[in-house]
């Protein structure tokens, strides 16, 4: 995630996040859990709870914002440590006012925990899953992120990366590293439905 003052495109993402989840729900089939990986202020995942009323939402965030990247990154990108942190200067909200916002919806649980010290699915009362939203920018949180989607049980997702840059050469060591590391170690297949500033495929195992 990244903060660019003036330029208004959130609204845009917006729908075209509703529209991805709609087509998951409507022609692919996908009804299973769905787990968003960098909950921060809340924003995407309470966008995402009203429309698959029916489908549990796990989120994951130690709410601390990001840790110190060994990948190089583009000085404009805003990805310096502690970046996005709650109760911080992007996102001034407490973790208390987040989660009560959050509350509202019945369909979600967070888990308040670092990604790359997740337990077995099991532990968060994870059942199959059918969606995943990755927003944790950097690269060794999303190899941890898609580690642990490796533990679930799935047969095919739709994976929705949201800094995957993909005309970009400064951010080739991150999202879109992390990805192709799991889907060439894994030999997975995959269709590739977005390659912009954020990523969208289904991957089948």
């Amino acid at each position: 995630t990244k903060a660019i003052p003036n330029y208004n495109v959130m609204g845009v993402c917006k729908s075209a996040l509703e529209a991805s989840v709609k087509y998951l729900a409507r022609d692919l089939g996908l009804l299973p859990e769905y787990m968003v990986f960098g909950v921060a202020c809340g924003g995407t995942i309470r966008d995402v709870a009203p429309i698959n009323s029916k489908r549990r939402i796990h989120g994951f965030d130690h709410f601390e914002g990001l840790e110190q990247t060994q990948q190089p990154i583009p000085s404009y990108a805003g990805w310096h440590e502690g970046a996005f942190r709650l109760n911080g200067p992007e996102y001034p909200q407490t973790v208390e006012r987040v989660l009560e916002d959050l509350s509202q919806f019945d369909n979600i649980s967070i888990i308040i925990e670092d990604v790359h010290d997740l337990e077995e699915p099991s532990e968060y009362e994870i059942k199959k899953i059918g969606a995943v939203h990755i927003d944790v920018d950097i690269y060794e949180p999303t190899v941890s992120s898609l580690n642990f989607v490796d533990k679930c049980e799935w047969d095919k997702i739709y994976i929705r990366f949201d800094d995957w840059h993909g005309h970009e050469s400064d951010y080739d060591k991150h999202e879109r590293l992390a990805c192709k590391e799991w889907l060439d170690k894994n030999n997975y297949k995959y269709d590739l439905l977005r390659n912009g500033l954020h990523g969208e495929m289904i991957v089948y195992r």
